[in-house]
């Protein structure tokens, strides 16, 4: 007994010390990268990046007053004066505004600070400054809640996704036709970055050597039909065209400590005539590995964003919680399995009963609910030999609603796949799609509704 347990301790002891060398390794190594990226990216002082934010504020807002003459945008000092009386609340926007629209503005906030040399928090404090500004001052409604909210935390998500993905892109030690189409590409897609680029001389400049990491990632892209059917039933559906692109970023299983999206998952779908129906992120802000020869095990607080406005639902908010991700590899075949607790702070779910209720002081309705609640994700795949793809996904959010129709919603989906790779990286992806919602009112009658969805696509792994 006594030299099992002294055993124990000395393996213990060397399990300790070796996963220690990992961790002093990996920041031995985290250190050079990221000394070597501040030489050539020093961070500016903290007034810059609020003077940028303020400054993108106050043009959008000259637009939305002086071009587009939107009735919001009249502001004065009367309007600024209410909005401090009046206090934070909530507003009528559409979905695609709130769920969508103020996270993308978000990034450009977060991005301010961040292409200044900031850190992931630091950028998303720059990011409610900016939020904060636009509530009180570049409105004539009363400061929302939700839009701080959607605004800070989702549009810090956004931000730092479009950050690192403007790093897999960038070379600034070429300088040829991809080089121009290089600076094109983070103009687009990252335009807070982009004028900073173009500030300090960066985008034309030409170092001696590549400064941004080049981490792994995959991407696909899909195209193909889908029914869409009221109950459990195949006939009598809709069709629609489907367009998808996912992306996966780093190695969940590459370190031993994770840091704020240092993997995350994404895509971003139109079906039919929605231009944009289906987006979710799904990102590490912590983890710890804990990995052998043949297994991994990563456990971690992930953040989540998720965005539906297909023909059958509208669902979304930002979710943080724990979860846990599992791998283990075969010969000729690899299973990987998911699962996620969330808290969402905010959150919202399309109810039919929601245009009875007046938002706040506004004599504006909406047709969702908003509230908090919670969220489920869990997911299973398996991969043989390169070939067949065998996944199951389902996702539940519960929103109570805080404005809107008061009680609680819903939403439930459940996915099973199965994908053929049947050239190279080319596949065909056969999908089915069950969406739950239930509706629980104080006021109306419940709602119990059941679709089903049917997918064929075809795509290519890049």
């Amino acid at each position: 007994m006594k030299k099992t347990a002294i055993l124990f301790l000395v393996s213990l002891v060397l399990s300790f010390n070796i996963n220690a060398f990992q961790f002093f390794q990996e920041y031995k190594d985290y250190k050079q990268d990221t000394e070597m990226f501040k030489q050539y990216n020093p961070k500016e002082p903290i007034w810059v990046p609020l003077l940028e934010t303020l400054s993108f504020n106050i043009l959008l807002s000259s637009y939305n007053r002086y071009i587009d003459n939107q009735p919001f945008a009249q502001i004065s000092f009367n309007s600024v004066k209410k909005n401090f009386e009046t206090g934070w609340g909530w507003d009528a926007d559409s979905f695609k505004i709130n769920m969508f629209l103020h996270p993308y503005q978000g990034s450009i906030y977060y991005n301010t600070a961040r292409s200044n040399g900031y850190g992931y928090f630091a950028s998303m404090a720059v990011t409610a400054f900016g939020s904060i500004q636009w509530e009180y001052f570049m409105e004539i409604e009363p400061p929302s809640i939700n839009d701080l909210a959607m605004t800070t935390i989702a549009g810090s998500l956004f931000g730092e996704i479009l950050y690192r993905m403007s790093h897999l892109v960038l070379d600034d030690s070429t300088c040829d036709s991809k080089r121009f189409a290089r600076e094109v590409w983070v103009m687009g897609n990252n335009p807070a970055y982009f004028l900073n680029r173009l500030i300090y001389g960066k985008a034309t400049r030409i170092v001696p050597y590549p400064i941004y990491k080049k981490t792994p990632f995959l991407f696909d892209i899909s195209l193909g039909v889908n029914n869409i059917a009221d109950g459990i039933y195949f006939e009598n559906g809709e069709h629609f065209g489907i367009g998808r692109v996912n992306f996966y970023y780093g190695n969940p299983f590459e370190k031993k400590v994770l840091k704020p999206l240092d993997f995350f998952s994404a895509y971003v779908e139109r079906q039919g005539y929605v231009d944009l129906t289906n987006m979710r992120f799904h990102s590490i802000l912590y983890g710890i590995n804990f990995s052998d020869e043949d297994e991994n095990l990563l456990l971690g607080i992930f953040q989540s964003y998720d965005y539906v406005n297909s023909q059958i639902y509208q669902t979304g908010g930002i979710g943080l919680g724990g979860g846990i991700i599992y791998r283990y590899k075969g010969f000729s075949h690899m299973f990987v399995t998911s699962l996620s607790l969330s808290y969402i702070p905010i959150g919202g779910a399309n109810s039919d009963y929601a245009v009875d209720y007046k938002v706040g002081e506004l004599e504006d309705t909406k047709n969702y609910n908003m509230g908090n609640g919670a969220s489920v994700n869990f997911t299973i795949n398996y991969l043989y030999s390169n070939f067949l793809m065998l996944s199951l996904n389902y996702d539940t959010w519960y929103i109570h609603t805080l404005t809107g129709a008061p009680g609680d919603e819903f939403v439930q989906f459940l996915s099973p796949s199965v994908k053929f790779f049947l050239y190279k990286n080319f596949y065909v992806s056969i999908q089915d799609l069950i969406y739950w919602r239930n509706g629980y009112y104080k006021k109306y009658k419940d709602v119990d509704l059941v679709n089903m969805e049917q997918r064929v696509t075809t795509g290519f792994l890049f």
